[in-house]
């Protein structure tokens, strides 16, 4: 999973308060539910691991390393099989991992695009209460507009080469 492992490094995390209090709650809500589900599929995914490993007397049908260490092996079967379901356990861990990181960095991603988003409709409303007259002549204004503006191109930037450069090489995976 090394293709996500820099993603906070090429894409600075904004604070969780940056947008404002009720972006914060609801961002800090919807991360809860998602940590919920993603322990609750983890915890699923253990637990069938652990269904492979109890011994049953269908072994010998389901699974074909079990017939083959039946063949070749039989004075060690017993051994054999148990360390070849303690794997499957280890497998069932490994295979849920990346759907789980895909799941928390595109979650990274979009919550960082809700707080680009609402930074930018507190600028918008604080221009509407504003005369805009008084505003075109400020050049104080007009600075720290052009600055913020500048900013927020920049991250919105930033935001859409990663969702590009992780999700693309996700589907270079795909294909392999």
């Amino acid at each position: 999973m090394h293709v996500w492992d820099n993603l906070s490094e090429e894409l600075t995390p904004w604070d969780i308060d940056a947008a404002g209090p009720q972006t914060s709650k609801s961002i800090q809500r919807q991360l809860r539910t998602v940590e919920i589900i993603v322990m609750v599929a983890l915890l699923g995914t253990v637990f069938a691991g652990f269904a492979f490993v109890v011994p049953s007397e269908l072994d010998y049908q389901t699974f074909f390393v079990v017939k083959l260490i039946s063949d070749h092996f039989p004075n060690k079967k017993d051994f054999l099989t148990y360390i070849y379901k303690l794997l499957l356990l280890v497998t069932a861990y490994t295979t849920a991992m990346p759907c789980i990181v895909f799941v928390y960095c595109s979650q990274y991603l979009r919550f960082q695009a809700i707080m680009l988003n609402k930074r930018i409709i507190c600028l918008t409303e604080q221009l509407r209460n504003t005369d805009s007259e008084i505003l075109l002549r400020d050049e104080d204004f007009q600075a720290e507009f052009h600055r913020r503006i500048v900013v927020f191109v920049e991250r919105h930037l930033e935001i859409c080469k990663s969702i590009f450069t992780k999700f693309l090489s996700v589907e270079d995976y795909r294909k392999l």
